[in-house]
């Protein structure tokens, strides 16, 4: 076999049978074998000029080269589909490794992205509900310190007029007119009291009773100015907390308590300042006395007074329940 031929019957071959018994042998040409293509062609042609090599191409081919051509072409036909399946095979393999691989990315990074949300999430929520939380303190605080301020002012409102020298000659007939006008001025009392030593005492309305038991008249003929608990009044029969000061005798005689005068506000326009507090539409807002009781709260059954103790929240065990008391009495477009 001449360099030609070297290599070329390891190639995939195709036999070819004429009716004249010539053999046509297609075999698989790659790229780089163009020149050794062009060799072999030119010289079987030259072959094949020579007579002796036609008569010799037109015999039969023998039987044995024919049976040999077929089982090498099967050979090749069989060794191509085996690699075809192996090769087949092994993309499935791969196909299906690359295919895991990305599922097991893509759950991965969803997993993350998933607890990462939840634990953002639940940090932004706690900051904002501890921010949240330290500005109603702070609102709290300014709404506390509103009403001391409001009730500081009405202190002194009351204890100014208590030194005005007609108010402390106790004398009923001139002291009405001046006490008349500052119901007038002020706004704030319905009510203005002239109490006697003896607890006898006659208001801007004309009602006399005494009031000789009640613990703000007591502390100012101890010579306190104080705010009492919210109470029902004996002459009008109104909830109210009264403001009391001491009348001092007037110079050169000596310096003690010789009546009270008395401011009545009416429980409303507490409850009405308190409300002005609110923060946002869900919050209600209420007020307690120095012993927990309220005193202003969305459900009147929980309001105590003087006259009608109720529950200290100062000493309940579960304020939640006095929370439950106020949302369960609002009305209902409220809840």
């Amino acid at each position: 076999m001449t360099d030609d031929y070297q290599g070329w019957d390891h190639r995939p071959t195709v036999a070819l049978f004429s009716e004249t018994g010539l053999t046509t042998c297609l075999i698989l040409i790659l790229p780089n074998d163009q020149y050794r293509l062009m060799n072999l062609i030119r010289r079987e042609h030259l072959m094949m000029q020579n007579p002796a090599n036609q008569a010799g191409s037109v015999s039969a081919p023998p039987p044995h080269q024919t049976k040999n051509l077929r089982h090498f072409w099967e050979n090749i036909s069989n060794s191509a589909q085996s690699r075809w399946q192996q090769a087949h095979s092994l993309w499935q393999h791969r196909r299906q490794r690359r295919h895991l691989l990305t599922l097991l990315i893509l759950a991965t990074t969803a997993l993350t992205i998933s607890t990462t949300a939840c634990i953002s999430y639940f940090f932004v929520r706690g900051l904002i509900l501890d921010n949240l939380k330290q500005i109603a303190l702070l609102k709290l605080e300014k709404g506390t310190d509103e009403i001391d301020r409001w009730l500081s002012s009405r202190k002194a409102e009351i204890e100014t007029i208590a030194y005005d020298p007609t108010v402390r000659t106790i004398n009923w007939k001139l002291v009405e007119p001046r006490l008349q006008g500052e119901i007038y001025r002020l706004k704030e009392y319905f009510i203005l009291s002239l109490t006697q030593p003896d607890g006898s005492f006659i208001n801007t309305l004309g009602n006399r009773a005494n009031n000789k038991d009640r613990q703000h008249f007591q502390k100012a003929m101890a010579g306190q100015l104080n705010v009492s608990d919210p109470l029902i009044g004996r002459s009008t029969k109104v909830p109210t907390i009264i403001i009391s000061a001491p009348i001092w005798t007037l110079p050169p005689a000596p310096n003690q308590v010789m009546g009270v005068l008395s401011g009545s506000i009416k429980l409303d326009r507490v409850t009405s300042v308190a409300n002005s507090l609110l923060y946002g539409s869900d919050s209600y807002a209420f007020a307690l006395n120095s012993q927990g009781v309220p005193i202003v709260h969305p459900n009147s059954n929980l309001i105590g007074n003087i006259d009608r103790p109720t529950p200290s929240f100062l000493k309940s065990q579960d304020p939640r329940a006095f929370h439950n008391c106020a949302t369960d009495d609002r009305p209902p477009d409220e809840n």
